[in-house]
């Protein structure tokens, strides 16, 4: 009933911004903050245990610093823990701060692209992304959100603070060294940013194949991963059919752009979703869980091309966008994300 509230309030507010009858800022910001809520006040979602585990485990073990900084696996985890500890507050203080972060950046992003109409983003990112990530995996939602700025800077042509973007998101997740290899390519001149892309993503292939122990070292879940249940034909058609739906998309984008921002971000995250299909067929073998981790990462930055064909004023691209997001609204409603939903209680905001 509350996903239903939600997805209804975010479609109509798109509705709602295309015909003018209120400003585009003002309920875009609206639809953010609803998704806001229900991200920050979450008592319960599929990975909340894990993340209440790392908060206790920071709790149990009194590690000295700069051990302590990999005891949440991420360092910049580990320092939301400690902050947390001594303002001496309850562990659901993790998932506001997080949500708080990865909405906030996120919804700068689409400002400057989409020149303040975000609640077509915001509704395209409820039926694609937000239940895997800012719902679940909340980690992985705040360092795509600092990849979604590091790629606006890259296109700026600021290194500074594409590198900044790059180390903030990595110091939440390992995944954020993914967008860091593969974006390499957005330095070099034009004609060989393919070859950019092509290099990044063998790269990462070529280490994941030869050095999947070493992860286990890092990530100690990783032992759970290897092998996995197994990539299906059926799933393999679907992520290839959301490529191309997304090629299209592009193809469309790149004659009829919104707006500038957009439209030099049409190739690298095409060129991301690429990659992330890339992954999954190179590493199903070795970790069909690790495989779709990496799709799903790349993935999400498809948000600007199915958005950007949302606003367009013609029928096809708008058709293909919906048609889109009614595939990703099944998707993250095959693996059980809608879980049933309650406000986290007061006792765990508290220490």
């Amino acid at each position: 009933m509350v996903y239903g509230v939600l997805f209804a309030w975010a479609w109509l507010a798109v509705l709602a911004a295309a015909s003018g009858g209120a400003p585009r800022r003002v309920i875009g910001a609206a639809v953010a903050l609803a998704a806001l809520t229900l991200a920050a006040l979450r008592g319960y979602s599929m990975d909340y245990d894990g993340y209440i585990e790392l908060f206790d485990a920071m709790v149990l073990f009194d590690f000295p610093y700069p051990e302590r900084l990999f005891l949440a696996k991420e360092p910049l985890m580990s320092l939301l823990i400690d902050g947390i500890l001594w303002l001496q507050a309850g562990p659901q203080l993790m998932f506001v701060v997080m949500a708080v972060l990865a909405i906030a950046m996120k919804h700068n992003v689409f400002v400057r692209v989409f020149r303040g109409n975000t609640a077509a983003a915001w509704a395209v990112t409820l039926s694609l992304h937000f239940f895997l990530h800012e719902f679940t995996q909340s980690r992985v939602a705040v360092a795509i959100a600092a990849c979604f700025l590091a790629l606006l800077a890259a296109l700026e042509g600021r290194t500074k603070a594409w590198l900044g973007w790059c180390l903030f998101g990595l110091g939440w997740h390992v995944s954020a060294l993914l967008f860091m290899t593969v974006s390499t390519a957005l330095w070099l001149p034009r004609r060989w940013r393919a070859v950019g892309y092509a290099a990044g993503t063998a790269a990462i292939g070529a280490l994941m194949l030869l050095a999947f122990e070493w992860l286990g070292s890092v990530d100690l879940r990783a032992g759970h991963y290897e092998g996995g249940t197994g990539v299906s034909g059926a799933m393999l058609a679907i992520t290839g059919l959301k490529l191309a739906m997304l090629a299209l998309m592009a193809h469309w984008l790149r004659h009829a752009p919104v707006g500038n921002a957009l439209a030099s971000l049409v190739g690298p995250t095409l060129a991301m979703a690429v990659c992330g299909l890339v992954m999954l067929l190179v590493l199903r073998e070795v970790s069909s869980v690790i495989a779709f981790r990496f799709y799903e990462f790349f993935d999400a930055f498809s948000v600007f091309i199915v958005t950007g064909a949302l606003l367009q004023r013609r029928a096809l691209p708008v058709v293909t966008a919906l048609g889109y997001c009614v595939l990703g609204m099944v998707l993250q409603a095959l693996p059980d994300l809608f879980q049933d939903f309650h406000f986290a209680p007061w006792s765990s905001y508290l220490g």
